[in-house]
């Protein structure tokens, strides 16, 4: 297939070595060892290198096009009244299981009193 590497850099490598010579030295490799061919402007596959200073992660897209950019999602995040009624209703299926739990092994009601519904955990 045809590929393109899209490279970003931090830390003292960034101040060595430009992306570009480092997309270019991880094409070479991945061209030799795998007999890809290079193509910059339209590629099948799109290799993502990620250098810094500590780590080194490579990935590839699982996707055609991002996640984000989805008709179907109408708001950007998780209203606060809704966040809240969840965790709610999540404390009081918490406390439920641990209190079924705690009867099913006749554990002492010493364990229980740790997990009332609105303690924080």
């Amino acid at each position: 297939p045809f590929f393109r590497v899209s490279c970003r850099c931090s830390g003292v490598i960034a101040r060595s070595h430009t992306s570009q010579r480092l997309s270019r030295i991880i094409g070479m490799a991945i061209k030799e060892d795998l007999g890809w061919k290079v193509d910059l402007r339209e590629p099948v596959l799109e290799v993502n290198a990620y250098l810094s200073d500590d780590h080194c992660i490579v990935g590839i897209p699982l996707l055609k096009h991002p996640l984000a950019s989805r008709t179907y999602m109408k708001h950007n995040g998780l209203h606060s009244t809704i966040a809240w009624a969840m965790s709610s209703l999540f404390h009081q299926a918490l406390y439920d299981f641990i209190y079924a739990i705690s009867e099913y092994l006749n554990i002492s009601l010493i364990i229980r009193t740790h997990f009332t519904p609105g303690s924080q955990f």
